[in-house]
């Protein structure tokens, strides 16, 4: 509920000013810009086949389509076959996953630019230099907080509030922020790994 109410008000308006106009329109667009894509990220179903290269892949959660692993060096190593339980994706083009063989013979293409330029050269003026205002803004918000030397340096919105009851009605006023502790840490995620 909380997100829902988060993606439309912040993440929705913020889709729509990078795509200029309808996400979902300008996603397809760009979508079939990158064809073939350079990673597969194809969503495993419960009981589909997976592919772990022993020998190339980081770690054990790192692991291969039936299609990728087929068109990959990786079929010709130690690698072992399990059986998805489901909502995991395929790690084929994902540079963090592999120490060697990367892409697929079908991702590969993908990342090779037929003119040797630069893939993002494929993604329109406009929506490149939304993003980049888009994302330049959110990573500056994200360092200012995360650099703040204590809670009373937070911006407004990240302000402690507490709930009085007055009658029918809950009035939100400020806690004194001086004798509570530091209740904010950073949690980066990346796949199934947390790192703190």
């Amino acid at each position: 509920m909380q997100f829902c109410i988060h993606s439309r008000l912040l993440l929705n308006p913020l889709e729509r000013f990078i795509c200029d106009g309808d996400p979902v329109e300008e996603m397809g667009k760009l979508s079939k810009l990158n064809d073939p894509p350079a990673q597969c990220r194809k969503l495993f179903k419960m009981g589909e086949p997976t592919y772990s290269c022993r020998d190339c892949g980081h770690d054990p959660t790192c692991v291969l389509c039936v299609d990728c692993f087929k068109n990959s060096e990786h079929k010709s190593h130690r690698y072992k076959m399990s059986t998805s339980t489901g909502g995991g994706y395929c790690d084929c083009g994902d540079v963090e996953a592999w120490s060697e063989f990367t892409h697929c013979s079908t991702h590969i293409l993908g990342v090779i630019s037929t003119d040797g330029g630069n893939p993002l050269d494929k993604m329109p003026q406009n929506i490149q230099q939304r993003a980049g205002y888009v994302f330049s803004s959110v990573l500056k918000y994200a360092y200012e907080i995360l650099v703040a030397e204590s809670a009373l340096n937070l911006p407004a919105d990240l302000t402690y509030k507490v709930e009085e009851e007055k009658g029918p009605l809950l009035l939100k006023t400020d806690l004194p922020l001086e004798d509570e502790e530091d209740i904010y840490c950073t949690v980066v995620f990346n796949d199934e790994v947390w790192h703190t």
